[in-house]
């Protein structure tokens, strides 16, 4: 599946996700951890700074010292701790879409995790999954997902095995 943004907003929200545009930009939350020494929070920020440019960006960050809060940047949430709070503020915001950067290690606890997505229901979201894995407590999680954006074939092949419908999206190369 191809996937190109254009900077239309109606490209992506309505009929194709279904929820209807808030603005004149599109309204986009990402939760992942940002400003860490890390290689998600460093393709976050490669990420976030090329999406800015076309739509309203809200980061919805790890609670760490190396993070700085701005006015774009809301720290909020621990590894391994209670997402509510954070998805409050997510959802206070109105974003159009959410994106999250997963991997396990982010989100330790399967229990919170799949809270914070309950919480997310309302708006459609996708969350890149920097790992897959075919073990029975990853498996679980990863089925309750609804659009998943993943790097690698085999990635892509292993969630396609399983009997779950969802959206895939494979990203080979990221130019910035």
């Amino acid at each position: 599946m191809q996937f190109d943004f254009t900077g239309d907003k109606n490209s992506l929200i309505g009929k194709k996700i279904g929820r209807q545009p808030t603005g004149d930009k599109l309204k986009v939350a990402f939760i992942c951890n940002y400003g860490d020494n890390c290689g998600i929070a460093t393709y976050s920020r490669m990420l976030i700074d090329e999406i800015s440019k076309k739509a309203d960006v809200k980061i919805f960050a790890e609670d760490n010292p190396r993070t700085t809060e701005t006015e774009n940047v809301i720290k909020c949430w621990k590894r391994g701790g209670s997402m509510i709070d954070a998805m409050q503020r997510v959802l206070d915001w109105k974003p159009d879409i959410v994106h999250i950067q997963h991997e396990f290690g982010l989100f330790p606890n399967a229990t919170k995790f799949l809270k914070m997505l309950e919480m997310l229901n309302p708006i459609p979201y996708v969350l890149t999954l920097h790992s897959v894995y075919e073990h029975l407590d990853k498996t679980i999680c990863t089925a309750y997902i609804k659009n998943i954006i993943v790097h690698s074939e085999t990635g892509m092949n292993t969630l396609e095995d399983w009997d779950t419908i969802i959206t895939i999206f494979m990203l080979l190369n990221m130019a910035v």
